[in-house]
């Protein structure tokens, strides 16, 4: 009989990519993985995909007000009702993820006995989140983090600088490092440049994911007004206020012929619009630990499409792009760094196809099929 696993995020477990590898790779050899999510409208209550299943949980609360002692409440209900789904599934192991995922896990636990792997995302002692409108609600997820994580068997994080400051701070002997590393192989889809919305130039530089406050994309728009004419800057990501914003201040800039605004397409996709584009940015700032010891997905997507990365000057990315010299690092604080990184790179084509052809090597190490590995090996030991 295969062992039963249950997964749990606080999301309606659309595009979280870490998670959905993590259980598609688990499935692939044979453990009975379900996923607990919430629901949003739209979505299925209950589906299965690539080998899982997932149960979105209704919340009645979720209209309420966004005070965050409603959020309290809103997360009380979820707490209730999957602790409801666990009980009739008896899973053998459940897999939290970051401190919301930690404490249904625990308390799964302590009725039903059930392992308890704790996955922390991010470094959520220091995370931008504290400074935020629902720093409370974090401020609180923090402590959780702290008294439960000694009670899991088996700790994840993102990468070996976060880990090791979790294990100082929070006296864990041992963390397995599981990197949010993109998968070896993804669909193709044949997109345009001019079907997608390119600007019209002869070097395009794309940024994926979030856009939100801390991702650099105002240091990037601004930086856009010193650079040659002929490059042009793409934002794909979801739409959000920051977004409206962005997009208002680079029309005050009278950057619209150079700057484009993309829709987000499916995880399996991104690759295919990476590829469109000349040079891939993770212009990341220095608002907390979290951000600075950040290691992004995006990082290992540019490397997979072949294209150069132009990065932070911080640890883990610097590490990547350093020893597989696939890329260059800027001051993210210093506008003439970035805009000196990006024109050197359009007068040196020479120095990206050197770049471009140590990508192609390095997606070979760089992979999900490699990372995957100390997933079961860490399953196997439970």
């Amino acid at each position: 009989m295969s062992q039963t696993v249950v997964h749990i995020v606080l999301n309606p477990f659309i595009q979280d990519s870490r998670v959905i590898r993590e259980c598609k790779s688990l499935a692939k050899i044979g453990y009975d993985i379900t996923v607990i999510a919430y629901w949003l409208e739209g979505l299925n209550i209950e589906e299965m995909e690539n080998g899982y299943k997932i149960i979105r949980i209704p919340i009645m609360t979720k209209s309420w007000s966004k005070n965050p002692i409603i959020q309290m409440i809103k997360y009380l209900e979820f707490f209730i009702r999957s602790l409801f789904v666990i009980k009739k599934i008896q899973p053998n192991i459940c897999h939290g993820h970051d401190p919301d995922g930690l404490l249904i896990g625990y308390f799964a636990k302590l009725f039903w006995k059930s392992k308890l792997i704790y996955d922390s995302h991010e470094y959520w002692a220091d995370s931008i989140h504290l400074t935020g409108n629902k720093r409370i609600l974090f401020k609180l997820g923090r402590q959780i983090e702290k008294i439960l994580i000694k009670r899991a068997e088996v700790v994840i994080a993102v990468n070996k600088s976060i880990a090791d400051i979790i294990s100082k701070e929070n006296n864990v002997k041992s963390i397995v490092v599981i990197r949010n590393i993109t998968n070896k192989i993804q669909s193709v889809t044949q997109y345009t440049r001019e079907g997608l919305g390119f600007p019209d130039c002869d070097f395009n530089i794309i940024y994926i994911g979030n856009i939100q406050r801390g991702r650099g994309i105002e240091i990037m728009i601004k930086s856009m007004e010193r650079v040659y004419n002929n490059i042009s800057l793409v934002f794909m990501g979801k739409d959000s206020a920051f977004k409206i914003e962005m997009k208002k201040l680079s029309k005050s800039k009278k950057l619209e012929s150079r700057i484009s605004f993309i829709n987000s397409v499916h995880p399996n996709q991104i690759l295919s619009v990476c590829k469109l584009a000349d040079v891939g940015i993770a212009p990341i700032e220095n608002l907390c630990k979290s951000y600075y010891l950040s290691l992004p997905n995006k990082i290992f997507e540019y490397i997979h499409a072949e294209l150069p990365v132009l990065v932070s000057d911080f640890p883990e990315m610097k590490n990547i792009v350093e020893n597989y010299s696939v890329g260059e690092v800027f001051n993210v604080d210093e506008p003439s760094s970035i805009i000196g990184v990006i024109n050197n790179y359009f007068d040196n084509p020479d120095q990206i196809i050197k770049y471009e052809q140590n990508c192609l090597q390095a997606s070979k190490e760089l992979n999900w099929d490699n990372e995957e590995k100390q997933l079961f090996n860490l399953y196997k030991k439970l």
